[in-house]
């Protein structure tokens, strides 16, 4: 069931309305960019609305280049995953 997001997200969302954006249609959206740039309390909405599966799923399907570092080297460590695709044309 898509939800909208809460309002305390809007500085993760700097460039979105968030009234725009919905948990379904952009879940690939929301998790990178809260797991990119989002805050402890974003991280934890983060994981009560979506699935350790499909929180993996996110990343395993994205490009390294969409990931800053820092955020990369965490997540994979604990979602014991890594994006499969090096770039756009691999």
């Amino acid at each position: 069931m898509s939800k909208s997001l809460p309002a305390f997200l809007q500085p993760v969302f700097w460039s979105y309305q968030l009234a725009d954006l919905d948990t379904d249609t952009h879940k690939t959206l929301i998790i990178k960019q809260i797991l990119n740039h989002g805050s402890t309390p974003a991280v934890a909405w983060l994981r009560s609305t979506y699935t350790e599966a499909t929180i993996q799923a996110v990343i395993a399907n994205s490009m390294v280049s969409e990931w800053s570092k820092k955020s990369l080297s965490l997540w994979s460590k604990v979602y014991n995953t890594t994006p499969r695709r090096q770039n756009r044309f691999a």
